[in-house]
């Protein structure tokens, strides 16, 4: 699980650092910009994809309820090496062109079938949360869709001449993998673990699930009012059920996670009203997608830090908040919330200079995720030796 999670922080890091720079983010026509085409897919398939399957490993079973056990470690080592192999293809292919662009893509889309393989019949043997199950099943057929249409993409951008319209086929590529598969696994998963890491009730079933059928029926059919009806559901629900939490006290992750969840309200009223597609897209990868995932990873990352990596068996577990650092943390939410509004500002306004300070403020949030993991690995480090160490001697 580690590695793809640490792969996903510094992709984004790498993804800023090239929006950052002069000439990535400014007018023009986007499709022929291998550079901001880079960027996109360094946050699309580096950040929010790699996260994704990395935590896959790991939380499945809690969906379903029924333990992998080792029986997926061989499987998911090559599914990693394929998916950070796949980036480094398409980025390559972004920024030189030649080959590079469809070698990738075909390792990223072999690595995502296979880990489908195993993923898609856990969820479907699983146990219990079936409106939970049924968003990622939901989101594993998006993905499946969107996979199809990513290779002809690449073909395109290679030369081949296979769609009809190439910027109607991109959007449609837009919908299924951010829309149906990035966020059908930010939603499902999100419903369990927000509210199990806030300590308040999950959102209803019936909610959950009448949300799911708007949010992916709007995306499979194209209609974006449907889909917006099932944001707006997704995020009520979720809010509703983090305002009934148990402990009162602000974190970071929750408050993050909280208000992306606005954010994502607030697109689709956009999205309803009409508003532009590229505006659409732009606010939700960057004012949904990553905030959300930034402050779901520091609200559960450290406590699986300690879990799956430093933990003994029968010794008592340090609390998150022990592992956090609460100033880091607020600065890598806050920070990530405020590049993402001006680098959406400044593309609809027309100001690069601000769009591009954005994207340096973005550099900043996704160092300080990194900030925030290295403490909260060093914490539990301490408190394992504290463990072991005779009472009395733990100042020696």
């Amino acid at each position: 699980m580690a590695p793809p999670l640490l792969l996903a922080v510094l992709a984004e890091a790498a993804a800023w650092a090239l929006a950052a720079q002069a000439g990535t983010l400014g007018p023009g026509f986007w499709y022929g910009r291998g550079d901001l085409l880079a960027a996109v897919h360094l946050v699309t398939v580096g950040t929010l994809a790699t996260a994704i399957v990395g935590a896959g490993w790991q939380l499945v079973p809690v969906v379903t309820t029924r333990p992998a056990g080792r029986a997926w470690a061989p499987v998911a080592r090559v599914v990693n090496g394929l998916v950070a192999l796949g980036l480094v293809g398409l980025v390559a292919g972004f920024l030189r062109h030649g080959p590079w662009l469809v070698g990738g893509a075909t390792l990223l889309v072999g690595g995502l079938l296979l880990r489908g393989a195993v993923v898609v019949p856990a969820l479907l043997r699983g146990v219990g949360r079936r409106a939970v199950r049924g968003w990622l099943l939901a989101a594993e057929a998006s993905l499946l869709l969107g996979l199809g249409l990513a290779l002809v993409l690449a073909a395109e951008r290679a030369g081949a001449s296979v769609l009809p319209d190439r910027v109607q086929g991109i959007g449609l590529h837009a919908a299924l993998l951010l829309g149906g598969w990035v966020g059908g696994w930010m939603i499902g998963l999100g419903s369990l673990l927000l509210p199990m890491f806030a300590v308040s009730p999950e959102p209803r079933p019936t909610l959950l699930a009448l949300a799911g059928l708007c949010w992916f029926g709007g995306t499979w059919l194209a209609l974006p009012p449907l889909w917006a009806l099932g944001a707006l559901l997704s995020a009520g629900g979720l809010l509703h059920a983090l305002s009934r939490r148990a402990r009162r006290q602000p974190e970071a992750g929750i408050v993050g996670a909280a208000v992306a969840l606005l954010a994502l309200a607030a697109l689709a009223l956009a999205l309803a009203l009409g508003a532009p597609a590229p505006a659409v897209v732009t606010a939700a990868l960057l004012c949904w997608a990553l905030p959300f995932l930034r402050g779901v990873a520091l609200r559960i990352l450290p406590f699986l830090v300690w879990v799956h990596g430093l933990g003994d068996r029968g010794g008592r577990a340090p609390t998150v908040g022990s592992l956090v650092h609460p100033g880091l943390a607020g600065l890598a939410v806050g920070s990530g919330l405020l590049a993402g509004l001006l680098v959406l500002g400044g593309g609809v306004l027309g100001a690069w200079t601000l769009a591009r300070a954005g994207a340096l403020l973005g550099l900043l949030g996704a160092l300080s995720t990194l900030v925030v993991l290295g403490v909260a690995l060093a914490r539990a480090l301490h408190h394992r030796r504290l463990g072991q160490t005779l009472p009395g001697m733990e100042r020696r």
